[in-house]
């Protein structure tokens, strides 16, 4: 589900979701099942014609999973999240720069994973994270 609002320099997101991952492998104690509930909230707001500043916070819970057969599955310490802030500055109508800068916490039993062999964080970690470019829009 989601939510925007958009008001003279104003801009509010919020998005909510249920994630749910099933495998049909029938080994025994093998994972059947695991769901959690995720969601973030996201803010703009135009300093001027040429500023623009944002903001982001999500969260997703731990959870709950289920195992084939009688053995017990526990999510404890999974989840985490992300916060993160940018600017924006207008060179003119097609070319902006921007900065951006992010954390993001792994619950005492989960990992951030970046993907793709890009690196993630030891359990519990945090990673950190900082970015300038230039935005060009044709």
């Amino acid at each position: 589900m989601s939510f925007g609002y958009r008001d003279a320099g104003v801009r509010i997101g919020a998005d909510t979701s249920k994630l749910k991952y099933t495998e049909t492998s029938t080994q025994a104690n093998g994972f059947a099942s695991y769901a959690t509930n995720t969601w973030q909230i996201t803010g703009e707001y135009d300093l001027n014609s040429k500023i623009s500043l944002a903001a982001q916070y999500a969260s997703n819970g731990a959870g709950n999973c289920a195992l084939n057969g009688t053995i017990s599955c526990s999510t404890v310490g999974l989840g985490g999240t992300l916060v993160g802030f940018g600017a924006n500055y207008k060179l003119d109508k097609n070319f902006a720069i921007f900065a951006l800068a992010a954390k993001g916490s792994a619950n005492s039993g989960a990992v951030i994973s970046l993907g793709s062999g890009a690196g993630k964080t030891a359990i519990g970690g945090t990673i950190n994270a900082a970015a300038v470019g230039i935005q060009a829009k044709f």
